[in-house]
């Protein structure tokens, strides 16, 4: 995992053979900066790490944790100290999802999309849906600090099985764009 500074160098994130997960950050000659593991303690050992994003001159780490008794996950936001990649025990909630109508073996993939010049980052997670019903998406779009400009539900114009969804683009103002391929005569394959 690699997570890039836009000037000054370079964050990594290293999985070793435990699943003990270390932040480092090197210089732009590649030497290295600093070094942190990342873990959780008390209450948030039960979170897991998603994804650590540099956004907007800032890094934040993102995770989850899973509520199986009321059914719901939700995702947390840290901003990490730049120097000494330290981040605050508990996480600002950005959206908590009801995982119910989602396949038992399926939950929740909360996925990040930033723009051009890194002003705006789009958080999408698809919603459950029934076979043969278009698929449908929750979007969030962010300005930096993390401050919410607007959430947004929608469903495709097509069916699964007609339409692929490539990716999710993010303008520098902040319009969203599902960018995919239709299918006229033929059904996608499986």
């Amino acid at each position: 995992y690699f997570t890039q500074y836009k000037a000054k160098g370079l964050a990594k994130i290293t999985r070793l053979a435990s699943p003990t997960l270390m932040l480092r950050t090197f210089n732009r000659d590649m030497s290295p900066r600093s070094e942190k593991e990342l873990s959780f303690k008390g209450a948030q050992k039960k979170e897991n790490i998603e994804d650590i994003i540099y956004f907007d001159g800032q890094l934040y780490l993102f995770s989850t944790k899973l509520n199986r008794a009321d059914r719901t996950i939700t995702l947390f936001s840290r901003e990490v100290g730049k120097q000494s990649l330290d981040f605050p025990a508990r996480g600002k909630e950005i959206v908590t999802v009801s995982f119910d109508g989602y396949p038992k073996d399926k939950f929740v993939s909360f996925n990040f999309e930033m723009s051009r010049d890194s002003s705006k980052l789009l958080l999408h997670y698809q919603l459950p849906n029934t076979k043969n019903e278009p698929e449908r998406f929750a979007t969030q779009l962010f300005a930096g600090g993390m401050i919410p400009l607007w959430q947004q539900e929608f469903s495709l114009p097509y069916t699964e099985k007609l339409f692929a969804v490539g990716q999710f683009v993010i303008s520098n103002e902040g319009s969203a764009f599902v960018m995919g391929k239709q299918y006229f005569d033929k059904v996608k394959a499986a």
